[in-house]
């Protein structure tokens, strides 16, 4: 279960975070953070993890703005952003300082409308209202109101929609590469659009597809399942979502399937993962799937530093990680020595000589070689290549 701590350094940053880690995913769109100007400087990253400019542009308040008013600077920031970037979507996102204002800015944006070029949200990023899980979340369920006014439902019988990803994710491009390999070869199925990641803001109409909930969305599908990672789980997500849509599994999927059971039945039996201890620092989606895989099918023993979604999916169904808590950055290195772990995935925060590190979460620091995604079929040699690595070192 998760470890009630006295934390200062939680995994997860606030809503603004997330909300970013959404709106990086959508071509042309601007994202204004509200608020004073560290709030936006210290979010720069977000962009350049999505392999774009660090732009995120502020109304940079002060303390006399908070007293006077801030409508002025945002109205200025606004049509500045529309005239210098003509965005294909404006997002206003609030501060803890302006979320505590109250300033009417649908009337404001009501008398600004006919100025600006494209439709603009107003969202909520303060640390007040949740974390970067949440924000993103309601940055959808916004999202996906703007444009249900328009929609169509595609005529397409096999074309489907990913929906809780981000372009600022790690290794985004090769997950994605075997999350639609997956949906393709043993469904028939093909991804026409990626929530959010390279999306096209479409004008007119905007066509609909049958939506796949995964990453930050996963627990808004009926049955939830974490993401593909080992055997197991690569036929459980597979299995979980020809429920959903009614759709057949392929015979030669179920034939690579048995295939790679074997392997990994073999590699447990000689014992390359005994005694192993791992680290994982990821959102639930991801640190839930690669810890089923290591832990019950290769037996390893798992520490998992995650959102909530890894609490109240485990009072579900039942514990799968030995140790679940919400933390980051030194505090989360501490926990892992204490906990002995001889393998860590996470991000460059929690590469210590201590262990073997193998690079699954933002941010990464250290230049590292590219490789290819854990998840899937193929993934599940990759990880016991590094499970028995760690072992070896451990004698």
């Amino acid at each position: 279960m998760m470890t009630p701590l006295n934390r200062v350094e939680p995994l997860l940053g606030c809503g603004l975070a997330g909300i970013l880690k959404a709106t990086v995913g959508i071509e042309d769109a601007v994202a204004i953070v509200h608020g004073p100007m560290s709030c936006a400087s210290g979010h720069r990253i977000i962009p350049l993890f999505a392999g774009k400019e660090p732009l995120v542009p502020t109304t940079a308040l002060t303390e006399i703005d908070m007293i006077m008013g801030s409508e002025g600077k945002l109205r200025e920031a606004l049509l500045k952003a529309e005239a210098i970037y003509h965005p294909s979507l404006l997002v206003i996102i609030l501060t803890c300082a302006t979320s505590l204002i109250s300033e009417l800015y649908d009337l404001m944006l009501q008398n600004l409308q006919d100025q600006l070029g494209c439709p603009v949200l107003v969202m909520d990023g303060s640390g007040i209202t949740g974390d970067e899980v949440q924000g993103y979340r309601a940055f959808y369920h916004v999202f996906h109101d703007l444009v249900a006014s328009r929609s169509e439902r595609a005529s397409s019988a096999t074309d489907v929609e990913l929906a809780g990803l981000s372009a600022a994710d790690y290794g985004i491009q090769q997950d994605l590469i075997i999350l639609k390999g997956l949906l393709e070869t043993a469904l028939g199925l093909k991804v026409a659009r990626v929530l959010f990641h390279n999306l096209k803001l479409e004008r007119g109409t905007w066509l609909s597809y049958p939506a796949l909930p995964l990453g930050r969305l996963w627990f808004e599908i009926l049955s939830p399942c974490p993401a593909p990672f080992g055997i197991a789980g690569t036929v459980a997500w597979v299995e979980n979502i020809a429920t959903e849509l009614g759709r057949e599994i392929h015979a030669d999927f179920r034939a690579r399937v048995a295939q790679a059971e074997v392997e990994v039945a073999a590699f447990r039996a000689a014992g390359l993962s005994q005694g192993v201890r791992v680290g994982i620092e990821a959102e639930s989606w991801w640190g839930l799937g690669l810890t089923r895989f290591l832990a019950e099918e290769l037996g390893c023993t798992v520490f998992l530093s995650s959102d909530e979604g890894a609490q109240h999916f485990q009072a579900e169904y039942g514990e799968i990680a030995t140790t679940v808590v919400d933390v980051g950055n030194v505090e989360l290195v501490e926990h892992l020595r204490a906990f002995g772990a001889d393998l860590v995935f996470g991000s460059s925060y929690v590469k210590a000589k201590d262990w073997t590190w193998a690079p699954f979460w933002q941010p990464i620091w250290h230049i590292v070689e590219e490789h290819d995604s854990y998840m899937g079929l193929q993934g599940t040699r990759k990880i016991m290549k590094l499970v028995a690595r760690a072992r070896e070192r451990k004698k």
